[in-house]
């Protein structure tokens, strides 16, 4: 098959085209084969091409963690899919191989059926962002009317969490973001130009709290860094800190000490036994999909064909952050 796949050349990192990688095959009668139709390309992948921590999770040497495709082979066991559906999913290292490529061999527990609305393109933005999300949401088993701060909502992951906390029935919400345009988006998603504040403002930790005329129930971080201090000090005394980053600064973890805080590290790579809940989830996000027209959907940016040449295309629009906030997509015929 065709695939994109990393290897090292005198030390370096590449990418290289090959079209004589191995078809992978279905080892168990619970696997399905996806003939893949689109792939989405993450900041995580090109860590793992630059060589940083996430390398350390890498099985294959075939990167890319979300796509979009068409069943083209089943296992015997496999219940709810069948040949010529149309499905997306985040594979990573849950899969027989990465998403740059022709085909992929998954377990079928990770995988959902694509909302007839949306393009092989459009889905692939939507994985990642929504499956953490609703991982943060489903867990936090508080009364709905808790206060709610949300660091970092015009990210993609951000954005999801306004859409999950509303369809779970969390509405006292107030989110950071960055400029005029952020701010704009975040409106479309139901939030009141009230419920969210510019980060760039020098007064921040007292707009903060002056918008929630106190002290937050919860405190979910999508930047990391100095901005977990901000959240740390936002939160009440055994409050809820839902870290999505893992990047708190040491100021920031004793502050939440003193608080006797309580904290939620919400990982994007479940252990092999939770990999069900990746399914799940995607097919929740699936059907509620299909009845809300104003849930976020990234806006995606087509790079053309799946290639070396345009996958390291993709790697240096990320690096010189000119994404414009745009997923990076690209086709495979």
């Amino acid at each position: 098959m065709n695939a994109v796949k990393l290897v090292s050349l005198q030390g370096e990192n590449r990418l290289v085209n090959d079209s004589t990688y191995s078809k992978p095959e279905i080892k168990n009668d619970s696997q399905i084969l996806i003939k893949v139709k689109a792939v989405a390309v993450n900041p995580i992948d090109l860590q793992m091409f630059q060589g940083k921590n996430e390398a350390r999770i890498m099985s294959s040497d075939i990167l890319g963690r979300e796509l979009a495709g068409i069943i083209e082979e089943t296992g015997n066991k496999v219940k709810n899919f069948k040949k010529g559906e149309e499905v997306f999913l985040a594979v990573g290292s849950m899969g027989s191989n990465g998403a740059f490529a022709e085909y992929v061999v998954v377990s079928e527990e990770i995988l959902a059926h694509k909302p007839k609305e949306l393009s092989f393109e459009q889905v692939t933005a939507l994985p990642i962002a929504y499956v953490t999300a609703w991982q943060a949401v489903s867990r936090l088993k508080l009364p709905k009317e808790s206060s709610v701060l949300i660091l970092g909502a015009s990210g993609s992951v951000g954005k999801a969490l306004i859409n999950v906390l509303h369809h779970f029935g969390y509405h006292k919400i107030i989110a950071t973001a960055g400029n005029d345009y952020s701010i704009g988006e975040l409106m479309k998603q139901e939030l009141s130009k009230e419920q969210i504040v510019s980060y760039k403002q020098p007064d921040l930790d007292r707009i903060i709290l002056t918008q929630n005329n106190g002290l937050y129930d919860i405190v979910i971080d999508c930047i990391g860094g100095k901005m977990t201090e901000i959240g740390a000090n936002s939160l009440k005394r055994e409050g809820l800190f839902v870290d999505i980053t893992n990047l708190r600064t040491e100021e920031a973890n004793y502050i939440l000490f003193q608080k006797a805080a309580i904290i939620m590290n919400v990982a994007r790579y479940a252990e092999p036994e939770l990999h069900f809940k990746y399914g799940e989830i995607l097919n929740e996000v699936s059907s509620v999909l299909g009845s809300k027209e104003n849930w976020y959907l990234q806006e995606v940016l087509n790079l053309g064909k799946l290639s070396a040449e345009n996958l390291m295309a993709a790697f240096n629009l990320m690096e010189e952050n000119k994404t414009n906030g745009k997923k990076l997509v690209l086709e495979i015929e």
